[in-house]
């Protein structure tokens, strides 16, 4: 429910897809690799000590990661 909560996990998907914007319910969600509609249940395990660190890994290995999505996909 906090805004900079959702702006934080939003990122992921605009990394990962180069949209601008993403809305908090939805399937594009699954697309990315969460489990479903709403990344929050997802991350509810890791807290917010999870969300930083995928943050973290996207920043510093931008390359790699885009490389396995694509592969994913």
């Amino acid at each position: 429910k906090n805004p900079l909560h959702f702006r934080m996990i939003s990122t992921f998907y605009k990394k990962l897809t180069d949209k601008k914007h993403c809305v908090r319910y939805g399937e594009h969600w699954e697309k990315i690799g969460f489990q479903g509609r709403d990344p929050a249940t997802d991350l509810r395990g890791v807290g917010m000590l999870g969300v930083l660190q995928i943050l973290a890994f996207l920043d510093l290995n931008a390359e790699f990661i885009n490389l396995v999505y694509e592969h994913s996909l």
